[in-house]
């Protein structure tokens, strides 16, 4: 029987800890900043920040990793209909989730007591 996969190291493994209990904390993050700004800017604005800094986040790895031709997808009318979809579901969540908070606000005068 072959154990391959008892070959990784522990500084391998210690960096996937490392690296998804980042990705945990920017997710949790970027929910956290969307609510806050939901409630200030537009849902349009908060999408749209919320994609360009992931693009900003991604981009010196996709070109490091594959290159300036890895910016280049094999399908792109897939990945326009990809993203596309993707910024209508976070626009629509970033609104829906200004307009809980909108609701909340309403409800109570801050404190805590009813209006």
């Amino acid at each position: 029987m072959n154990n391959n996969n008892q070959t990784t190291s522990a500084t391998d493994r210690t960096r996937g800890i490392l690296l998804v209990i980042a990705a945990l904390s920017l997710a949790a993050f970027s929910g956290a900043i969307m609510k806050l700004l939901g409630e200030q800017i537009s849902a349009f604005q908060v999408t749209w920040f919320r994609f360009a800094g992931m693009s900003l986040m991604l981009f010196p790895y996709l070109v490091h990793r594959y290159g300036v031709a890895g910016l280049r997808p094999a399908r792109p009318l897939v990945q326009l209909v990809r993203g596309l979809t993707m910024a209508g579901g976070t626009g629509r969540s970033a609104k829906g989730t200004a307009r809980d908070g909108s609701k909340a606000r309403t409800r109570t005068n801050g404190s805590g007591s009813a209006k």
